[in-house]
């Protein structure tokens, strides 16, 4: 957690889905670790996001210990951390075969629809494993779930091999929006509008996890899905809960 803090924070260009847009993920993780400590961050961070930040550009930040928020020029918020209980439970987890049987299918089943965003920060194919996070997730056949076999990168990880929270918080998302979109009636450019995350345990650089999400409910343009990482023993390390919106125009 960072006290007392002010300035500005640049998204890397390149970090971002929809094209010109920040990922959500990885704000949200950057705000999440500057608005709680270890102990708030195990019971959970809620991030909210009311604008669109841009990467490759300074974003005024304002931090105080117990929040955290990326604003425009005028002050205005953008996206907005604090505290805030996950309320979901992940369920059990599928098997690493499974996982990496659905992430096998991604780019067949996936195909038509990312192939304007096989550079997404979170699961497009064409970024280099140093890169991108390269989630590739897909149901699971028998089960309401969505899957992924996912080994970040080893440079991804610090000195002691754990990922950065912006990176733990990145492959939260969009496994949740496939969930929400395959498993439940949201649009293919619904956009992350809050994202709620429980790190229970280290997720580790260089070791295969199992990523994986499901559909909680949804009404009119809103829709909730649930995501979670967990080692290939199933042990649950991150759980997560996201609300994604329809758009009225195309993004």
């Amino acid at each position: 957690m960072v006290e007392g803090e002010a300035g500005s924070v640049v998204i890397p260009a390149g970090v971002e889905g929809y094209h010109g847009v920040a990922f959500g993920g990885y704000v949200a993780g950057l705000l999440a670790v500057r608005a709680a400590g270890a102990d708030e961050a195990a019971a959970g961070v809620g991030v909210d996001f009311r604008g669109i930040v841009k990467p490759g550009v300074p974003v005024p930040l304002r931090a105080d210990g117990a929040s955290a928020a990326l604003t425009d020029d005028d002050g205005a918020v953008l996206v907005a951390a604090a505290p805030r209980p996950v309320q979901v439970e992940a369920p059990a987890a599928p098997g690493i075969e499974e996982a990496r049987s659905a992430s096998g299918r991604y780019l067949v089943e996936r195909r038509g629809v990312i192939a304007d965003y096989t550079e997404c920060f979170g699961c497009g194919p064409d970024l280099p494993p140093e890169r991108g996070i390269r989630v590739f997730p897909a149901r699971v056949p028998g089960r309401e779930l969505i899957a992924a076999a996912w080994t970040p990168h080893p440079s991804m990880g610090g000195e002691d091999g754990a990922l950065p929270p912006e990176l733990v918080w990145s492959a939260l998302d969009c496994p949740a929006g496939w969930a929400v979109r395959v498993l439940g009636a949201a649009d293919d450019m619904s956009v992350t509008a809050a994202l709620d995350a429980a790190v229970l345990a280290p997720v580790r650089a260089g070791v295969e996890h199992v990523v994986y999400s499901w559909s909680i409910d949804g009404a009119g343009r809103k829709h909730r899905g649930g995501s979670a990482i967990a080692t290939a023993d199933g042990e649950v390390c991150v759980v997560s809960e996201s609300l994604w919106i329809d758009p009225r125009q195309p993004v």
